[in-house]
C-alpha cells in the first residue's frame, strides 16, 4: 500500500473566471473588424442618402378632397357672351399635408373610364388626357400651396338641358333634356370630348407639384342625367361624387 503524501491532487477542468473573461475578449476582439466594417457602412449610407431622407420627410404631400355643398359644389348664375344662365359647378379642394411648400401644382386628368352592362369600366376612346385648371384664375399651374393649406380646382359644370350656346358643347348622342358634365379642362374641344354624358364613369387624376412626385386619385362619377333647380335636390340627386386615393 502506498503511503498518502497528504497532498490533493489538482483537476485541471476547474471553472476558471480568468479563462472565461480571456475567451470572451477573444470573442470580442474577433467581432470588432466586421463591426467597423457595419459603422463604416452605416456612416457612408448616411452621408450618400441624407439629403434625400430629409427631403422626402419634408416634402409636400397633396391631397384631393370634394363635399357634396358649398364651396366644392354650388349652384351660380354664369355669364356666357349673350346669356346668362343658371349652373352648377363643382370643384375639388387640393390641400398641402406636408411640411414644405408645394409649387407649380397641377391635377392631370389622365384618363376617363364608363361602366358598361356588364359592370366593368372601359376607357373612353374620344376623351383626350389634359390637366384641369385652378379656380378664379384658370390657369394650369398653381404658383404655390404652403403647409396645410388649400386651393380650388375646377372639375366640372353642369348647365340646363335646355340652355344653348356655342360654348355649351354636347357631344352627338346626348339624350335630349338630359344634362351633361363639362370637364374644366385647359382646352376644351368642339368635338365635346371632354362633357361626360348621363352614366356612370371613373375619372383617374395625376396630382403633382415641381417638388412632390405625381399621387393618383379617382373620381367616381354618377350622373342620372336630371336637372333640379333646388341646389340641395341637385347635388344629392342630380350628381354623384366621390374621391379615392390611389386607384
Amino acid at each position: 500500500m502506498v503511503p498518502s503524501s497528504g497532498f490533493t491532487k489538482r483537476d485541471n477542468s476547474q471553472y476558471s473566471p480568468m479563462s472565461e473573461q480571456n475567451q470572451g475578449l477573444s470573442v470580442a476582439l474577433q467581432w470588432a473588424p466586421v463591426a467597423s466594417v457595419v459603422a463604416t457602412t452605416l456612416a457612408v449610407l448616411v452621408a450618400l442618402f441624407r439629403e434625400s431622407i430629409v427631403l422626402w420627410w419634408r416634402s409636400p404631400k397633396l391631397k384631393v378632397t370634394i363635399l357634396a355643398g358649398p364651396p366644392d359644389c354650388n349652384k351660380t348664375e354664369t355669364r356666357l357672351p349673350g346669356m346668362t344662365v343658371s349652373a352648377y359647378y363643382f370643384r375639388l379642394w387640393i390641400t398641402n399635408d406636408g411640411r414644405t411648400a408645394a409649387t407649380r401644382v397641377q391635377v392631370f386628368a389622365s384618363e376617363l373610364q364608363r361602366q358598361h352592362a356588364d359592370g366593368s369600366f372601359r376607357r373612353e376612346q374620344r376623351f383626350l388626357p389634359m390637366n384641369l385648371i385652378w379656380s378664379h384664375t384658370g390657369v394650369v399651374f398653381a404658383d404655390s400651396i404652403a403647409p396645410g393649406m388649400g386651393q380650388h380646382c375646377e372639375l366640372g359644370v353642369i348647365f340646363p338641358p335646355n340652355a344653348k350656346h356655342e360654348s355649351i358643347a354636347r357631344p352627338l348622342g346626348t339624350p335630349n333634356g338630359r344634362t351633361c358634365l363639362v370637364l374644366q379642362t385647359e382646352v376644351k374641344p368642339f368635338t365635346g370630348s371632354s362633357t361626360v354624358m348621363p352614366g356612370t364613369y371613373r375619372l383617374r387624376l395625376r396630382v403633382a407639384a415641381a417638388n412632390a412626385k405625381p399621387r393618383n386619385f379617382s373620381i367616381s362619377i354618377s350622373l342620372p342625367g336630371d336637372w333640379y333647380e333646388d341646389e340641395g335636390e341637385m347635388l344629392s340627386q342630380g350628381i354623384g361624387l366621390t374621391v379615392r386615393d390611389g386607384t
